[in-house]
This record gives C-alpha cells, structure tokens and sequence, in this order.
C-alpha cells in the first residue's frame, strides 16, 4: 500500500458502506492497494468548493462534524509513511502540525520516532480525504442511495455466511468480494445480517452528557497561546475544553448532563455560552470580540 502506484487490472472488487472518515480511508488503502471500490454514501450533498465551504457542508448523516476533532499521532505517521500526499493537501488546506515531541524532555524524547498531531476542523479533514479517495479512477462513488441490506452466499464446507455484495434501496444491487461498513455507531449491520443467520449482540449504553461545541475564528492579527489543546477541566458540573483547528479557527466544547435541561437551555441562549465562557478559567478571554469572533455551532450527545 503506498501513496501512489498503478495497477492494470484490479486486483478485486470492494463495496464500501458510507463515505465518512472510515469509510474514506478504507476507500483510499483499498484503491491504492489496487483495488476496485464502490463507495456508497446515503446522503445527496455535492463535494463543496473549499474548504471554507465544506465548514458549512450538510452532512446530515454525520451531524457530528462540528463538534471538536482531535487527530492523535498515529494518524499523523501514517499519513506521513503512508500517503505523504493528502498530508501535504491537508496542510495546504490550513491544517496545523503540532510537534508534541518537542514539549517532551530530552531524555524521553530521544525513544520516540515522531509525535506530531494534526489540528483541523472535521469537515477540513474530510473534505481533503473524499478529494484524494475519489481521484482514483479505481473509485466509483455513489451518492444519495442506502443500503437496504446484504447479499450473502453460505459456503457449503462450513456454516459460514459469505457477504458477497449489497442490496440498495433503490432495488439494485452490487455485488463485490468484500465489503466493508462503515456506518457509525447507528449502523444497520445487526438488521442486515440478521436475515443470514447472523446475530450479532449489541449494547448500547447512554453517556449522559450532552455536548454542545461552537467555533470561533480568530481576528486578523490574534492567535491562541497555547498548542493544539488550549485547555479541558471540569467545573460546577460541567466538563469543557477549546481545541485549536485550521485556517485560525478554534471550537470550545461545553458537556453537561443530558438530565440537566436548564443548563442546556442556558447554554443555547444567545450570549450566554459566551458568558459561562468568561468564568471559566482557561477560556476566560477566548471569546472576547477583540480576539475572535462566532463561526458556528453544534449540539451532540
């Protein structure tokens, strides 16, 4: 698997379910591993212009690209070892490399590698990653149709169930020598592989928090004091943390308890999530109109 390289023939067929980042990225090493992919995406939204436009993208199956997103180090290596490409697209695209390796002490640091860490809003991320899967002619991408379930063909040697495609809602199918969904934590597979025989047990267990994130971008001339994680305490009940992005911008999520409807309203009020910002320590001056000033915001739990 590499950054770039061609094959003539492919060396088979994928159906990947859902074009967020998981889906992206297996898109992307399947394709470049010489693969054919199908890639199917539920949601009918053409790929913005820019970056600035992908901020306003209406990605109504994944509602939470605006909240915070960090980018741990291991993504940022295998960027770099492994498609150096859409890392350099990504930091032409205003993405932040921050190098957590250099805080460290000289004696630790001379046992690691690199630990570099990416800062960029989720939309930045994904905008680049759906432009660099989808170069490939190997990738196909199909938008505004669903899965409605799967095709499968049980071996006769074994009782093992063989997925050998995907039924769409559009009553078409496709048919491919894997598939692979990638379909968040609302997926469907339990109810699609049910028919075959497949039972897959599920627990779902609520967090109790709701989170409620706005972005900010920075005026001309200001910029953060700290690194990519300017702060994260808990006061009062309450849990918060401002993450550094791209292109000057910056989100400050706020968690409460999702039982706790009169500080979520408080929170939704026009003025107030700045207001409860200012008696926070850490986030006390971020919100100030000298400093930066409102993007956009989001609700999550």
């Amino acid at each position: 698997m590499g950054a770039s390289g061609s094959v003539t023939e492919p060396r088979g067929h994928i159906a990947v379910i859902g074009a967020g980042i998981g889906g992206l990225g297996a898109t992307l090493a399947m394709s470049r591993a010489g693969y054919r992919v199908t890639l199917i995406e539920r949601d009918d939204t053409p790929l913005p212009n820019s970056v600035e436009a992908a901020f306003e993208w209406d990605r109504r199956g994944a509602p939470q690209v605006r909240h915070s997103h960090g980018y741990a180090a291991r993504l940022h290596n295998i960027l770099r070892s492994q498609f150096p490409d859409v890392l350099d697209e990504l930091c032409k695209a205003g993405a932040v490399e921050h190098d957590l390796g250099a805080m460290l002490p000289d004696e630790v640091r001379r046992d690691i590698d690199e630990l570099k860490v990416i800062a960029a809003r989720r939309t930045t991320y994904e905008w680049v990653l759906r432009r660099a899967a989808t170069r490939s002619p190997l990738v196909d991408l199909r938008v505004g149709v669903g899965v409605d379930g799967l095709l499968a063909d049980t071996l006769s040697n074994a009782e093992v169930t063989h997925i050998i495609g995907v039924r769409l809602d559009d009553e078409t199918s496709i048919e491919a020598d894997a598939v692979i969904a990638s379909t968040g934590p609302h997926s469907d597979l339990a109810r699609w592989l049910e028919p075959h025989g497949v039972d897959i047990p599920e627990v779902v267990a609520k967090t109790g928090i709701t989170y409620l994130t706005r972005f900010y971008r920075l005026q001309p001339g200001r910029s953060l004091p700290g690194g990519v994680l300017q702060t994260s305490s808990r006061r009062a009940g309450l849990s918060y943390s401002c993450v550094g992005a791209d292109n000057g911008t910056f989100s400050i999520t706020i968690a409460v308890e999702s039982t706790d409807g009169e500080l979520r309203r408080h929170l939704l009020a026009p003025g107030r999530f700045e207001a409860v910002c200012q008696m926070l320590p850490g986030i006390d001056t971020l919100t100030d109109e000298q400093d930066a000033y409102l993007a956009s915001w989001a609700i999550g739990t």
